[in-house]
């Protein structure tokens, strides 16, 4: 097949240039040549149908091109395109190879730098590697408060860990920031501030870390003391009848350490192994004995062995008082009941013969501890009858005794 095709009613060129200064023409494109034919016979709107050439197997469908004839009019000269060179496509090649390479030093040197820059940060600030991409938000009052975005550096300080430095963070809140570290920092932990509190540019964290330690210890545990309060002994004059002993208990102990010095210790668990043995005291009080319906007042009450002395030989005589000896006195001993005292005495058994008010007012040898001796005047005869026996004594308040 030819380079050109021709047309039985038209003419063929060898350029585009000579094609192009035809008064009338059309152009069809085949195989990189150009056909221009010659129709003068063309009317204005007339079609020219061209069969399209054959490319292997089957035909495209029949094409209409609307051409518009030019009549006598001549195209005015256009200038041939230059011919690229083999010279001109190195040139541009060699262009594009230049810029290409500048392009790829300049993205190589910031990987680099990127690359140094990040190994420098993880080794001497320590990166922080919670980065994430979805950053919350925080919400004060029903207000958006900030949806925080990148990051920032932190000063964390920690004594107990050796740690002063600077850390790269999103910036979150104190809770997240540490816990996102690898330092194993947790909630027993104290913290310098709310760990609520938003992390903001060269903002000061100091962690101070807590321990907790658990131990088993044997422990004393301290026996109670029981008081008797009783009016048989004189107000403030008490008398221990059991003495106390401790008992021994294993406790579980745990000890809390703030950077690893001792803060405080709780007993979590408690167990008796021995148990204590109560102190018992009695102590001497005030009371009131009803005598035919008038309370009175006294220190303190005992019972007593009781015997009598009586018979002209001791009329007229004086008590270790000083006293003329008469009915109504009683001698005691001083180191139970002072001299002066009075007292009221009651017998047992209905016996109340010598129920009533006495003074003590005298002492005698055989007066001994809780006894006592009353005088029953001056018929001896009285004194054989009272014979001995067990009455109750009731040492009366004074005004020495408030």
């Amino acid at each position: 097949m030819e380079n050109t095709a021709s047309f039985s009613d038209g003419e063929s060129f060898e350029s585009l240039g000579r094609a192009l200064r035809s008064p009338t023409y059309s152009i069809c494109y085949v195989k990189r040549r150009y056909t221009v034919r010659k129709d003068t016979a063309l009317d204005v709107g007339g079609e020219l149908t061209i069969d399209p050439p054959q490319f292997g197997i089957g035909q495209y469908p029949e094409k209409k091109e609307r051409l518009r004839p030019l009549g006598d009019r001549a195209l005015p000269r256009l200038p041939l395109p230059t011919p690229i060179t083999a010279e001109k496509k190195r040139e541009k090649t060699n262009l594009r190879s230049a810029i290409f390479g500048v392009v790829y030093f300049v993205f190589a040197m910031w990987l680099l730098f990127s690359v140094i820059t990040g190994i420098e940060s993880s080794a001497d600030i320590g990166v922080s590697d919670n980065v994430t991409a979805q950053m919350p938000v925080y919400m004060s009052e029903n207000k958006v408060l900030a949806a925080y975005e990148g990051s920032t550096y932190v000063h964390l300080l920690c004594p107990a860990l050796g740690i002063d430095t600077l850390i790269s963070s999103p910036i979150t809140t104190v809770d997240n920031f540490l816990s996102s570290q690898s330092y194993g920092f947790d909630s027993d932990d104290i913290v310098s501030c709310d760990r609520s509190t938003v992390i903001t540019e060269g903002m000061e964290i100091t962690v101070s870390v807590v321990d907790y330690k658990d131990t088993f210890e044997d422990a004393s545990v301290p026996y109670e003391t029981e008081n008797i309060y009783t009016t048989e002994l004189r107000p403030g004059v008490s008398i221990v009848e059991c003495e106390g002993e401790n008992g021994t208990a294993r406790q579980l102990v745990r000890s809390k350490y703030i950077d690893g010095e001792f803060s405080e210790s709780n007993v979590l668990r408690y167990e008796i192994t021995q148990e204590p043995v109560k102190k018992v005291i009695r102590r001497g009080c005030r009371g009131f004995v009803s005598i035919n319906g008038v309370d009175y007042p006294y220190s303190y009450s005992l019972d007593v062995e009781a015997t009598a002395y009586g018979g002209s030989v001791f009329e007229g005589a004086n008590t270790s008082t000083g006293k003329t000896v008469e009915e109504g006195m009683i001698a005691v001993d001083p180191t139970v009941i002072a001299l002066g005292r009075q007292v009221y005495i009651s017998g047992y058994n209905e016996y109340d013969k010598y129920d009533g008010f006495y003074s003590c007012e005298d002492t005698g040898g055989a007066i001994v501890g809780n006894t006592i001796d009353i005088y029953t005047g001056s018929e001896i005869n009285d004194a054989i009858q009272f014979g001995r026996r067990q009455m109750k004594v009731w040492v009366l308040e004074t005004p020495d005794d408030e």
